[in-house]
């Protein structure tokens, strides 16, 4: 799984950028990648993950 611009998550999800911030914000999603911008996509698992 690649990860996914805000933007083109957004699109994807027929919602708007700032409720998926605002989701995040809130605990309901993972934290992004924040590189060149907010990216979403899988967790990495930590060292202690089955």
């Amino acid at each position: 799984m690649r990860y996914l611009p805000i933007g083109e998550l957004a699109d994807k999800a027929r919602v708007r950028a700032s409720a998926l911030r605002y989701w995040e914000e809130r605990g309901l999603l993972p934290g992004a990648r924040r590189e060149g911008g907010p990216e979403y996509g899988p967790r990495p698992q930590s060292a202690g993950s089955p």
